[in-house]
């Protein structure tokens, strides 16, 4: 005697028209319910998505990669509203990829950047290896440019 699973599946096998236009009928007599469950189904995905992403942000990985995602916003795409201050002066991220960030900042710097900020140590340099540093967000605040050479 076959297993329930192996009959379920020749069943279907034989039958496979005859359950599938009955899928359609379902479907056709039932849009509400259908939409009600992918909508439910969504709102449940995008909680799990977020709190995933939240976890993640907090590893060191996750944060570094947030933060190099920010510089290179700021760098290259004029719809943020930090490029006027970065890209719109020509300052440039030179990282290849978030890797490459990841791995500079674990591996040469070797500082956990949790409660830290992003610094550049020449703040008309660029975002690249041995311009950045990682700082208190007093010390972030104090490393400005001069207000003359703001409005120039």
């Amino acid at each position: 005697m076959k297993n329930g699973a192996e009959r379920q599946r020749r069943y279907r096998a034989k039958h496979r028209k005859k359950l599938a236009e009955a899928c359609r009928q379902w479907r056709a007599k039932n849009p509400e319910k259908i939409a009600e469950y992918r909508c439910r189904h969504r709102v449940e995905h995008r909680k799990k998505v977020a709190e995933a992403n939240r976890r993640y942000a907090a590893t060191i990985v996750g944060s570094l990669r947030k933060r190099f995602s920010g510089m290179r916003s700021r760098c290259d795409n004029p719809n943020d509203r930090g490029y006027k201050y970065y890209g719109g002066r020509g300052i440039k991220c030179k990282f290849k990829d978030s890797n490459e960030f990841v791995d500079y900042v674990v591996s040469v710097l070797k500082v956990d950047p949790c409660g830290l900020q992003v610094d550049r140590i020449d703040n008309n340099g660029h975002y690249e290896p041995g311009n950045i540093r990682f700082v208190t967000a007093k010390v972030n605040s104090s490393n400005r440019r001069a207000a003359n050479e703001k409005q120039g």
